[in-house]
């Protein structure tokens, strides 16, 4: 009887999980690549993995949309990562509107294959990470020809994927949106990182709560360099507040940068690492303010150097934007790991449980947020160290790869089972002999 028989099961993971090399190079040319997507996926293998799956992967490159990265027609690959994975990247043309279709296509045709190759495995299932409307629709085809269950992992609500963001007009956008929507409801399970979005989708079937995965690098808070730490030089005795994550208004990062030229902290810096459409207003003002100190782009493999070296580590982003409620801050569970004191908005997709652990901006205006940094950074940090590794303990023993993955391993195989025992008919035959 085949492992997965006994106690695993085959996955086929659609979405953009890369090589964490190709992600450098495509962050590199694109200030706008969603890091923390591509540390979720990575970890959601790992989680797998360790409980017993077998995971192989589709994968289209999250590149922008030409003109915004160069490439027009992107070429497949595929490269090995364990001995019996199969690891393939898409081909596509970088176009709006081609670039759907042809990633469509490009899946449609990878998936079969899987599915035929694994038609003797009973215990399989498609994984999607992401709404993106071209794997999902494409997945649907697999789901007709070999009757396989779906599964997906929802990240962020229909009308934030890039996909929508460059739409060319409203129409498109509308369009997109619903055919996510209609897609999200014929599967036959969601993993969410918020419950609201059951609600939002009109979904009805099995749904698992998790709002996140402290990766390996996270857990082991260790560089393979420092190479990025070592460019930001923190002088003794200052106290250090540094924000990692996009630089766009959504994110809070200006209103962070205003409260914190306010409090007018004595003997204290903020660091500031990332990139996005708020990088020049960034630099303008580190180069304005000795206090305020930025690295730019900093790679997952030097962050943790990087988060050593600050004494505080916050989450700016507004509480009152819609998408909040669909969303949890992913960076949260990347600082919590660390074991400094953690400040953050008080979003809604953030679990009621977070709280004992996190120190709450409850007035986001730039007046109230400087008079909180003005109470922390100028009160004794002992005072708060306690909180910071009690969220580290909350962190380590709920929220790893290894507990996170067991979870939803045992969604997998629940769904699976469930679907063998409707024995609904398939197009193609499961055994051709």
């Amino acid at each position: 009887m085949d492992v997965h028989e006994r106690n695993g099961c085959r996955v086929l993971m659609i979405g953009f999980t890369v090589p964490d090399s190709t992600m450098d190079m495509i962050c590199s040319n694109n200030p706008y690549t969603p890091i923390q997507s591509h540390k979720h996926s990575w970890s959601i293998v790992r989680g797998l993995e360790a409980n017993g799956c077998e995971v192989d992967l589709i994968s289209s490159l999250p590149i922008a949309l030409f003109p915004g990265n160069r490439k027009i027609v992107v070429l497949g690959d595929s490269w090995q990562r364990t001995e019996s994975s199969r690891s393939l990247t898409t081909t596509f043309v970088n176009v709006i509107g081609f670039r759907h279709i042809t990633r469509f296509l490009s899946v449609s045709c990878l998936a079969f294959m899987w599915a035929f190759r694994l038609r003797g495995v009973r215990n399989k299932c498609i994984l999607l990470y992401g709404l993106h409307s071209a794997h999902i629709f494409a997945a649907r085809v697999i789901n007709i020809f070999f009757n396989l269950p779906m599964v997906c992992v929802v990240t962020d609500p229909p009308g934030a994927s890039e996909a929508n963001k460059f739409a060319p007009s409203h129409i498109l956008r509308r369009m997109d949106e619903y055919l996510l929507k209609s897609g999200a409801r014929s599967m036959s399970g969601i993993v969410g990182v918020t419950s609201e979005i059951t609600t939002m989708l009109n979904f009805k079937g099995p749904f698992l709560l998790m709002e996140g995965i402290v990766s390996k690098t996270d857990a082991n808070s260790e560089s393979r360099d420092g190479s990025a730490a070592a460019r930001l030089d923190k002088s003794d005795g200052k106290l250090v507040l540094m924000y990692a994550g996009g630089l766009a208004e959504v994110s809070g990062v200006a209103q962070l940068m205003r409260a914190f030229i306010m409090a007018k902290p004595a003997n204290s810096e903020l660091w500031i690492a990332g990139t996005g459409p708020l990088e020049a207003e960034v630099r303008r003002a580190a180069a304005g303010n000795s206090a305020i100190k930025y690295l730019g782009y900093v790679p997952a493999s030097d962050m943790g150097a990087c988060m050593e070296q600050a004494d505080f580590l916050i989450n700016p982003r507004p509480a009152g934007q819609l998408f909040t409620r669909y969303s949890f801050p992913s960076k949260l569970l990347q600082y919590m790991a660390t074991g400094k004191p953690v400040i953050s908005t008080r979003l809604p997709g953030i679990p009621s449980e977070y709280w004992d652990y996190l120190i709450a901006i409850d007035d986001e205006t730039v007046e109230g947020m400087a008079v909180l940094f003005s109470r922390l950074l100028n009160q004794k940090r002992d005072d708060l160290v306690d909180r910071g590794q009690d969220a580290r303990t909350f962190v380590m023993q709920q929220k790893t790869e290894g507990a996170q993955g067991a979870r939803m391993a045992d969604l997998l195989r629940s769904i699976i089972r469930s679907h063998c025992q409707q024995g609904e008919g398939t197009l193609w035959p499961m055994d051709l002999t």
